[in-house]
């Protein structure tokens, strides 16, 4: 999209006008523009490994996300008076998974 071209006789008198009332010219940028603007710079100047490397965080967060709620799912069920059995099926995770979270839950609360 290209720039709109306005003569420069027409931007002088609506600077005129906007000074008059007390803004700033149609040139300045807000604080969060101003802000925004670096912080595309400063995105766009980051190297491939530092892009790659962000990206390989953010898939084992995802990753970690998706077994805390497989984890929370289990253990709610469990608390619930589940057995193992059912929680499996319930879930559709092999009953070693949900042996090995209500360990891993009990031992980190000393349950």
């Amino acid at each position: 999209m290209g720039r709109l071209k306005v003569p420069a006789g027409l931007q002088k008198q609506w600077e005129k006008v906007l000074a008059g009332e007390g803004l700033a010219p149609l040139t300045t940028y807000s604080a969060a523009e101003v802000a925004h603007r670096r912080l595309v710079r400063k995105l766009n100047a980051a190297t491939l490994d530092e892009r790659a490397g962000n990206e390989r965080y953010y898939q084992q967060a995802q990753k970690a996300l998706r077994r805390i709620e497989l984890a929370h799912a289990v253990w709610s069920l469990h608390c619930e008076g589940q057995g193992r059995r059912q929680i499996s099926a319930k879930l559709k995770v092999p009953e070693k998974v949900v042996r090995l979270v209500t360990e891993r839950v009990s031992e980190i609360f000393s349950l």
